[in-house]
């Protein structure tokens, strides 16, 4: 397993376990020698001391879009499911908004926007030059959504 972090594979979910402990301290002795990092995850929040970051993106996917994508990926359904309620109800925000100070905390709706967009967005927001903002994505507020929430499989 890759650089000794990932512990098992929960075959069920189809994903890694990884060992966070291990990792956040690979990642603190990096933090040691390199002065500028992105971090990009989702056990990111669980992996930096709140003190040393600069600003916290997260990105955000209209659940529509999402499950598509994910469907697209081949995951199973209960995977895909796992993934759209975590985005609907907005839980890495909140993990980041409990982790961080919540003006360094950005939701950046992914939805429609390229790579580009998205980094060019996040470098304005480094900027100084767009306004970071966090707790506006409601989901909840699209028939999209809710169409997706009355579609969900017994699973």
């Amino acid at each position: 397993m890759e650089k000794g972090f990932i512990v098992e594979e929960d075959k069920e979910r189809e994903t890694l376990i990884i060992n966070l402990e291990e990792l956040g301290d690979a990642l603190e002795k990096r933090l040691e020698a390199d002065e500028n990092i992105i971090l990009d995850g989702h056990y990111a929040h669980d992996l930096v001391n709140p003190d040393t970051a600069l600003q916290v993106f997260v990105l955000r996917r209209a659940p529509w879009e999402l499950k598509q994508i994910l469907e697209s990926r081949g995951y199973n359904n209960m995977k895909v499911w796992e993934n759209l309620e975590a985005e609907i109800i907005g839980i890495c925000s909140s993990e980041a908004l409990e982790a961080f100070p919540s003006e360094l905390v950005c939701e950046i709706d992914t939805s429609n926007a390229s790579t580009e967009e998205i980094l060019r967005k996040m470098i304005s927001i480094l900027n100084g030059t767009a306004q970071c903002v966090s707790g506006e994505i409601d989901w909840m507020q699209y028939s999209e959504t809710l169409e997706i929430l009355r579609t969900r499989p017994c699973i």
